[in-house]
């Protein structure tokens, strides 16, 4: 099954780097817009969620949102292989590259624990409608999330949704996903 999972990986990020910018765009936008919608992003008091990178769905305004509606703001910072933590930033300068390049928090963020956590928006490749998300292959989030009791929510852009998908035992379902066309709830 990891050979099925790695030959979907390498077809799915051809599929993302033949998107046209003008879609993704649109969709990003219409995908952050449903999530500001949800009445779990409303009655959140504290929110976790990815720093896309140029293949996923561009969160920055996201983030930027989360903050101006007061909440406090947690975003993940890889601690090794598969190991991943939150921690809580307030603001563009509390980041920089990190592990793969990515936008982590700096040293001097505070680490927070999950129970701090009321609402997660997860990243992924593809993911089908029972939950089943195809991520990067390092188990980051499959790891996080295991134990988590906030809703964990993927952003997807509709064009990348899976009919279905290979699942291992070890792989964490999400609750929901958003694409641009609005909420799905997962079917288990």
């Amino acid at each position: 099954m990891e050979r099925e999972k790695k030959e979907l990986r390498s077809l799915l990020l051809k599929k993302v780097s033949e998107l046209p910018a003008d879609y993704c765009k649109s969709a990003d936008r219409r995908i952050i817009g449903h999530v500001t919608g949800l009445s779990q992003y409303r009655d959140s008091h504290t929110v976790f969620c990815y720093i896309g990178t140029s293949r996923e769905i561009n969160t920055v305004p996201l983030l930027e949102r989360v903050l101006r509606d007061g909440k406090r703001l947690f975003v993940p910072r890889c601690r090794g292989k598969g190991i991943m933590q939150a921690y809580e930033i307030t603001g563009p300068e509390d980041v920089e590259k990190g592990f793969y390049g990515i936008l982590e928090p700096k040293d001097y963020c505070r680490q927070v624990e999950k129970e701090e956590i009321d609402l997660a928006l997860i990243p992924c490749l593809s993911a089908d409608r029972t939950g089943v998300r195809l991520g990067y292959g390092g188990g980051y989030y499959d790891r996080y999330l295991m134990g988590a009791a906030f809703p964990a929510i993927c952003l997807c852009r509709k064009a990348l949704l899976s009919e279905s998908l290979p699942a291992m035992a070890y792989d964490k379902r999400v609750d929901a996903i958003i694409t641009e066309d609005g909420l799905i709830p997962c079917l288990s």
